[in-house]
């Protein structure tokens, strides 16, 4: 296995893994049974069609954002991770403070998921110098697996941390 920083020429690929939900480590799309929406209403409706139609629009991962963040190497990181010659997942962060980075996604193709992979990615991306502490938040199904990888619970079960040893 080998991880490396991702370059504008991988944007297609990029984004084919990142719109993927069915691979997401932490935010496992089998889950979304969890999150329970409120029922529709008029009460409800807190955006107008113009608002939620913008919302739409800057969730949806362009060429020009992902070369800003592969450009801002001071707060964003993409690191992809490879089987052989084939891409096999992602890990994205972000940095919250000095060397405090906040692990957003975590995507791998599923019969590359597990422990040692999601361990082997976290220690590989903890080496790098202005990293020393992985932040993450992940649903119920991935705490597990975070945990078996080196991360501890700090505030509550869903937040976890990995620090440099």
């Amino acid at each position: 296995m080998r991880i490396r920083l991702a370059t504008p020429q991988d944007f297609e690929v990029y984004k084919m893994l990142y719109e993927d939900d069915d691979i997401s480590v932490l935010y496992p799309a089998s889950l979304e049974s969890e999150v329970k929406p409120q029922q529709d209403s008029e009460e409800n409706d807190m955006f107008d069609e113009e608002t939620m139609n913008s919302i739409l629009e800057d969730s949806i991962l362009t060429r020009e954002q992902y070369e800003e963040e592969l450009a801002d190497l001071n707060n964003y990181r993409i690191y992809l991770v490879e089987e052989k010659t084939e891409i096999i997942g992602f890990a994205k962060l972000f940095k919250i403070q000095k060397n405090r980075w906040k692990l957003e996604r975590l995507n791998i193709i599923q019969q590359y998921q597990s422990q040692r992979i999601v361990e082997q990615v976290t220690d590989w991306v903890l080496m790098q110098p202005q990293i020393k502490t992985i932040d993450v938040c992940a649903f119920t199904e991935a705490i597990s697996l975070m945990k078996e990888s080196g991360f501890k619970e700090r505030i509550s079960t869903s937040y976890l941390r990995k620090v440099r040893n």
